[in-house]
């Protein structure tokens, strides 16, 4: 077997992908037999065929009607409306000045002009961040009035576009990202959590999900998922033991949290260090939520694995629940 492994290979073979460096083979139903990697690794989206092919794909009907005809031969007027169909945004000013650069050119310098122009104001990644990727990230969080626009603009234009750029959008957050995921999996996930009692769905799901979130990075996340897996996880051993009149009790003004984890020590479901860390995690959480100071990641990293210890500590006679050692 080669000696690399698959956390190398996924991202690497990703990257061909997003890059167009593939050929796919499909049955008479059109569905996907096979996909070989280009062997010209990096010349296979300099081929004019691969360019023109996806140049034309990414076009509107309307947009590919308007330039397609200049492959038959154009005349300078005609260079110019295409131009100006092209390009809307930039008025007549901008589309003779496309037309007078232009002049005389071939169809295959046309195409790989087009496409030039396009991968960078569209695609474009780092610095020179294209339209593409930006409204793909956008949608993430808050977008602005000029963001918004353009969207409504390549929604009525070319509404498969934008789909494409948010595919290739997290197709490179994958690729940049992958080697971490695994690495996460690995080194803080060192063992599997031993229970003797069985834990509720609810509680499951919040670990599963706080475990998700911190493997794919999503440090916050995780953290305020693992504060609701412990609070969880009190209430619920402490009503199994018969101490749900005491959970009822509890004045939730104080701070619910603080007293599950303070009855948890007294009636012995936690141990001084299962207790300080279920305040250490509910602490960084109240810090995070009510805006008084953001954790770092090392923070983050340090509560999901005590939330880890805390809950095997919970569901199980495991004297020592350091989920790293």
């Amino acid at each position: 077997m080669d000696d690399f492994d698959l956390s190398t290979l996924i991202p690497w073979v990703l990257e061909r992908i997003v890059n167009y460096e593939y050929e796919v083979s499909r049955d008479s139903k059109g569905q996907i037999e096979s996909v070989d990697l280009d062997p010209f690794y990096g010349e296979a989206k300099k081929r004019f065929e691969v360019i023109e092919a996806k140049l034309l794909a990414g076009m509107s009907t309307e947009y590919r009607a308007a330039f397609l005809p200049l492959k038959e031969g154009y005349t300078q007027e005609t260079l110019t409306v295409a131009m100006a169909k092209l390009f809307p945004s930039g008025g007549p000013r901008v589309a003779e000045r496309f037309a007078e650069r232009l002049a005389g050119a071939t169809w295959e310098e046309l195409v790989r002009w087009l496409d030039y122009i396009y991968t960078a104001a569209w695609e474009g990644e780092g610095e020179w961040e294209g339209m593409g990727p930006r409204l793909a990230r956008a949608r993430e969080g808050f977008g602005n009035f000029s963001d918004a626009a353009v969207e409504k603009l390549i929604q009525s234009s070319q509404p498969e576009s934008l789909r494409m750029y948010i595919e290739k959008k997290y197709a490179r957050d994958l690729i940049k990202l992958f080697p971490k995921f695994v690495d996460r999996a690995d080194l803080d996930l060192r063992r599997l959590l031993k229970a003797n009692l069985e834990p509720p769905n609810p509680v499951k799901r919040l670990l599963n999900e706080a475990v998700r979130c911190y493997i794919y990075g999503q440090f916050l996340g995780s953290l305020c998922v693992c504060r609701a897996a412990i609070e969880a996880g009190i209430e619920d051993r402490l009503r199994t033991e018969g101490w749900g009149v005491d959970v009822e009790n509890i004045n939730t003004k104080e701070g619910k949290l603080f007293k599950l984890i303070e009855l948890a020590g007294e009636k012995r479901l936690l141990d001084h260090d299962g207790k300080k860390w279920a305040h250490d995690v509910r602490t960084l959480c109240r810090d995070a939520i009510h805006g008084v100071r953001l954790p770092s990641e090392a923070e983050c990293r340090s509560a999901f694995c005590r939330t880890r210890g805390v809950l095997e500590f919970l569901y199980s006679s495991h004297s020592d629940p350091n989920p790293n050692s």
